[in-house]
């Protein structure tokens, strides 16, 4: 309990450095993104398997999905952090993970910038439970995943909420022709996964799931790959919005029917499971 509530409070803390004048549109050549990433404890950055330094980590890319992975000097008792993250060009993805000793006591959030109409807002938030409460400015804004648009610019706050977590509060900054996605995972505090029992019940609801619904992403599409794993060759590209046959999983990832007769992987990140 002690490690949950520290993974927490380093969270807390990284936040605080984001909600007072965090800058997602830095001053570099518009071809390329940053990719900005703060972690407690320190860990060691890899992009696609490559070493690139320890956090805190800044450094351009090319518009993209990249994997990132973040290891922890004492890996036996803090877990590491693996996810895709999107680059959009000319602004910036922030990553803040704060790990503790399983991946389900650990919190983390992803906030990203894609471009949309001049002067038009939009906030998009999915977090790694479903049915997360989420509390925008301190108003009830419904449950995730959820988007809404017209948000005045500038600082706001969003508080995600779920029985058997710890609450996660994640300050953003909107600007003006810009979507904010955000996608997040909340600390479980009870020791065990939110809204399941033991093996049985997850086997349950494999078999009740007939769908996948593919969620907004960064790119506005969603690869299918041969494997699953960002190594795998790409297949297909999907439509946010779209529903797919779902025909089972591994990790992070969904392998679906994109086509009659066609089946490929894709990020569980950027897709919902429909009963």
């Amino acid at each position: 309990m002690k490690k949950i509530i520290a993974a927490v409070i380093g969270l807390l803390l990284i936040g605080a450095g984001l909600y007072f004048g965090r800058n997602f549109l830095p001053q570099f050549s518009n071809s390329e993104g940053e990719l900005h990433i703060e972690s407690s404890p320190k860990t060691t950055v890899f992009i696609n398997g490559e070493k690139k330094g320890e956090t805190p980590y800044t450094e351009l890319f090319s518009p993209g999905e990249y994997e990132v992975k973040l290891l922890p000097e004492d890996a036996t008792t803090t877990a590491s952090w693996q996810r895709q993250a999107a680059i959009s060009a000319g602004v910036q993805t922030f990553v803040s993970a704060s790990l503790s000793n399983t991946d389900l006591a650990s919190t983390w959030y992803v906030v990203s910038l894609e471009k949309i109409k001049r002067n038009e807002t939009e906030v998009s938030v999915f977090a790694s439970t479903d049915g997360v409460e989420l509390f925008f400015d301190g108003e009830r804004k419904g449950t995730t995943p959820l988007s809404f648009q017209d948000i005045t610019p500038g600082a706001h706050e969003i508080k995600l909420l779920s029985p058997g977590t710890a609450e996660q509060v994640i300050p953003i900054n909107v600007v003006s022709g810009y979507k904010v996605a955000v996608s997040a995972q909340l600390a479980v505090i009870d020791g065990g996964q939110p809204g399941t029992d033991q093996a049985g019940d997850a086997a349950k609801t494999e078999t009740e799931t007939k769908k996948v619904t593919i969620l907004d992403t960064p790119t506005g599409w969603l690869r299918v790959r041969s494997e699953p794993s960002t190594a795998g060759t790409e297949v297909a590209k999907v439509d946010p919005g779209k529903e797919f046959p779902f025909l089972e999983e591994d990790g992070e990832w969904y392998k679906i029917e994109y086509a009659d007769g066609e089946s490929g992987w894709i990020s569980s990140q950027y897709a919902e499971k429909v009963k």
